[in-house]
């Protein structure tokens, strides 16, 4: 039998593991995304404070996982009759955790996010994402091992069993979450202050900065070069419109980029 103090410690140490993992998850995502548009990602993420990307990977990549474990295992368990086939595939699937299962799940999940990502991104994002569903694969297998030596606990803790299943399939769930949160474009974004309006890219938000990335172009050229990240005080902003069309700024108009804005 399994004492409490193991169980909690076992709780708090699977707890702690998921946490990082989701962070950095949530990390390689944005950074994946950042390059797509040009971005020097590296110098970027060292600016933005830790609840913009806790918020991130809390958004585009726990979100998602979760969701899948809920309705892929949690609801099903939780809703059929237990002689249904779903439920029995679950059962075999759980129960005996084959490594090659969770494997297979977690390379079918983010196939079309790496598709996307292949289509739109640069090689070195592409390459960035594929290297590190590579790394996650084995993480697949040993999260299988330790799902299976849980079994014996299946009858004497039933709420701990099904716990360790739902966290298990959230974390098959994130690499699938990060190829297609690394696929999406940065939002365009348009920020209105006093006196100001500013066309940019949406990277996040915290209790003091907004941060925005503005597009820039060699003047010689015209052609777009790295984009730049801007910073500006939330107190100074008086909204942040996410859009893909033309918003006005009400009640001020004037030139995008600038503090040269007249009342209307």
């Amino acid at each position: 039998m399994l004492s409490t103090r193991g169980l909690l410690g076992g709780a708090a140490a699977m707890l702690t593991v998921s946490a990082v993992l989701i962070y950095v998850a949530g990390i390689v995502a944005l950074a994946a995304r950042m390059k797509v548009h040009g971005f020097w990602w590296g110098l970027v993420l060292s600016q933005l404070p830790r609840e913009v990307l806790q918020e991130i990977a809390a958004s585009s990549v726990l979100l998602p996982a979760l969701a899948f474990a809920v309705v892929g295992y949690l609801l099903p368990r939780l809703v059929l009759p237990g002689h249904s086939r779903l439920r029995r595939g679950l059962t075999v699937l759980f129960e005996r955790a084959p490594r090659s299962a969770f494997v297979l799940l977690t390379a079918l999940l983010a196939v079309p996010g790496t598709v996307a990502l292949i289509h739109a991104g640069t090689a070195r994002a592409r390459w960035m994402i594929v290297l590190a569903e590579i790394v996650l694969l084995p993480a697949a297998a040993f999260l299988a091992t330790a799902l299976r030596k849980m079994r014996r606990y299946r009858e004497a803790q039933p709420g701990v069993w099904i716990a360790a299943c739902t966290t298990a399939m959230m974390l098959t769930a994130v690499p699938g979450a990060v190829a297609w949160s690394a696929s999406l474009p940065l939002y365009d974004a348009r920020a209105c202050g006093a006196g100001y309006e500013l066309d940019a890219y949406f990277i996040g938000a915290a209790s003091d900065w907004t941060y925005l990335a503005e597009p820039s172009y060699d003047p010689k050229t015209g052609r777009a070069i790295a984009p730049q990240l801007v910073m500006v005080p939330t107190s100074r902003v008086n909204a942040v419109t996410v859009t893909r069309g033309d918003t006005d700024c009400s009640p001020t108009e004037g030139q995008l980029g600038t503090t040269k804005a007249a009342a209307s």
